[in-house]
């Protein structure tokens, strides 16, 4: 999205000129761009009797940090009035009138966002289906709920607005049941345990979630399934559903998702390795150039039926291979 050099900022007393300085680009995942302005005059007291919307087309949104005349905003990104049906293949794992469930693969965005208007799972989605929940609006038909571009796994789609209601009302009553797989740096300290730690987004960094006494909670139970020579392969059942929780609380506890490029996963314990360990190292890096997790499974009650129903998701080609090289090392040593 082109960022103007200046607009203006309708205060509730007048509308001032802000002069902008991009700092930040949109991701995939993320429809807002962050940036920064110069408030020529305007104190924070000002900013925040904002009445959140700007002259031009716009709109704004304040941030959560003001510093004498610098304050952080967010810009929504221009969306398109439509999204294009795209003849994309698609695992079906299982599809009636009211559900779809797609193995999702690694690499492909779940709905358009800033950047991503094309190639998406509701791209492909609105080419095999004529009818879809638009609960979610234009850009998230049938989209119950959502995995990372790069986690891979299993994804459920309403085919109605009833249905996603159904489904919604069951995620926000934890009544759906997930599991994960995930490849971790290290060994745990435990075979069972529970992270619960709050998250929120990074002041930092607005493509990573981290751990913080004012975010929002979070839980995630996990499983040793298996140890390997310097990684771990877990079960993951997270408990509550916030963005990114799995691989920043993996990353909190020091244990990163394996080649996970935004918590630490490809590069965090590699200086800490002999030199044949990181040739190893980088050989599995080569196979698994994204994060280690895998949505597994989906448990839930059929929308119609009421059935509880437990759908699983095949290991996709990279994650089947590192599993193959870990488990023949692990014979070796």
């Amino acid at each position: 999205m082109e960022i103007p050099t200046t607009m203006t900022a309708g205060l509730m007393y007048g509308p001032k000129k802000v002069r902008i300085e991009q700092v930040d680009t949109p991701t995939p995942d993320d429809n807002e761009v962050l940036v920064k302005v110069e408030a020529c005059g305007i104190c924070a007291t000002d900013v925040k009797k904002y009445t959140g919307r700007s002259s031009c087309k716009y709109p704004i949104i304040l941030g959560h940090e003001f510093a004498g005349e610098i304050i952080e905003v967010v810009i929504p990104v221009s969306k398109p009035e439509k999204i294009v049906p795209e003849n994309i293949p698609l695992d079906v794992i299982y599809e009636d009138n009211e559900i779809v469930l797609i193995n999702k693969k690694p690499g492909m965005v779940v709905h358009p966002a800033c950047g991503n208007f094309s190639g998406t799972l509701v791209n492909a989605l609105l080419y095999r289906y004529k009818n879809l929940s638009e609960l979610g609006g234009v850009l998230k038909p049938g989209i119950v709920h959502r995995l990372d571009k790069d986690t891979s796994g299993v994804i459920i789609v309403a085919r109605n607005d009833r249905s996603h209601r159904i489904l919604a009302q069951q995620f926000f009553e934890r009544k759906i049941e997930k599991i994960y797989w995930a490849v971790i740096w290290g060994t745990l300290n435990q075979e069972e345990g529970t992270i619960e730690e709050n998250l929120r987004r990074s002041k930092k960094d607005r493509k990573k979630f981290v751990v913080s006494f004012n975010g929002k909670r979070g839980v995630t139970h996990f499983k040793l399934l298996e140890e390997f020579y310097l990684l771990s392969l877990v079960e993951v059942k997270p408990r509550t559903g916030r963005t990114h929780q799995i691989r920043s609380h993996f990353a909190h506890i020091g244990n990163p998702i394996f080649g996970d490029p935004v918590y630490g996963g490809r590069n965090r314990k590699l200086s800490h390795l002999t030199a044949g360990e990181r040739v190893y190292i980088s050989r599995l890096l080569s196979i698994m150039n994204r994060q280690a997790l895998h949505a597994k499974s989906i448990g839930f009650f059929h929308p119609s039926t009421g059935e509880f129903m437990t759908i699983e998701a095949s290991l996709p080609d990279d994650f089947k291979v590192l599993l193959e090289l870990l488990e023949r090392e692990k014979k070796i040593k």
